[in-house]
């Protein structure tokens, strides 16, 4: 839908838009970066093999569970932000996978057995999440999870590769330049579009894009393979969740 459409000038055609699946945008990704969301779908492919023993090994007590419900978003997140992508809609696409590399903080930091230093103290991070602590917010997790690297001892691509990952997509968060950009085409006149669009002149960006959710992907099974002995560690040395009652 474009500004020459009068950019949505009924209650129907609004209606309409809110129900279009964008079939036509998603063909041209898929005609031009098909690798790429093969690549995607390939990598993405080994979490979700692990995915219900890794959940089902989570299902110990509050603290296990948290973590296995984090993995889970981390996937749903990439799989969504796939999915934005695909359907032209860039920022919301890299709002989401931001949230896919919060989550892959998250889940790390509340399978940590000790103690972190977050907010100047030694805390444990899964019970700031039960305590619904300004601390544990999502916002902060790329912080302290950097900031704690060395303790969690994790065995990831590294903590660069993930912190260029995060810095790359904070401009998808804000209103602003890149913003107006997502929702353009970059020729002279270009127009402008609600509901997205495919653009050609954005190509190498979209496979870029795209190369960065295979990243994510990657990076989530390598957490799950990282965090499974913490798993079972905490299996052996805390105590289990009350049986709910029949």
């Amino acid at each position: 839908m474009t500004q020459e459409e009068n950019l949505l000038s009924s209650t129907q055609a609004i209606i309409s838009e809110l129900f279009d699946s964008n079939e036509a945008v998603k063909g041209q990704f898929q005609l031009h970066i098909s690798a790429e969301i093969l690549e995607f779908g390939e990598a993405l492919l080994p979490a979700f093999k692990r995915l219900p023993n890794f959940v089902e090994a989570c299902a110990h007590n509050v603290q296990t569970s948290l973590v296995g419900a984090f993995v889970y978003g981390v996937l749903d997140d990439l799989v969504v932000s796939g999915k934005l992508l695909l359907m032209g809609k860039l920022g919301p696409s890299g709002n989401t996978y931001r949230q896919a590399m919060e989550g892959i903080c998250m889940a790390a930091m509340c399978a940590h057995a000790s103690t972190l230093l977050i907010g100047g103290q030694e805390k444990k991070y899964w019970e700031l999440i039960v305590e619904n602590s300004k601390l544990a917010n999502g916002n902060r997790a790329v912080h302290l999870f950097l900031a704690n690297w060395d303790r969690l001892g994790l065995n990831l691509s590294g903590a660069e590769q993930l912190k260029e990952a995060l810095a790359l997509h904070h401009e998808h968060s804000h209103a602003g330049r890149l913003a107006l950009a997502n929702r353009m085409d970059l020729t002279p006149g270009g127009r402008i579009y609600v509901g997205g669009h495919f653009d050609p002149a954005k190509l190498q960006a979209y496979g870029l894009e795209m190369k960065q959710r295979i990243n994510g992907a990657r990076w989530t099974v390598e957490l799950i393979d990282g965090l499974w002995p913490h798993i079972e560690k905490l299996r052996a040395t805390t105590p289990a969740a009350p049986a709910a009652h029949q």
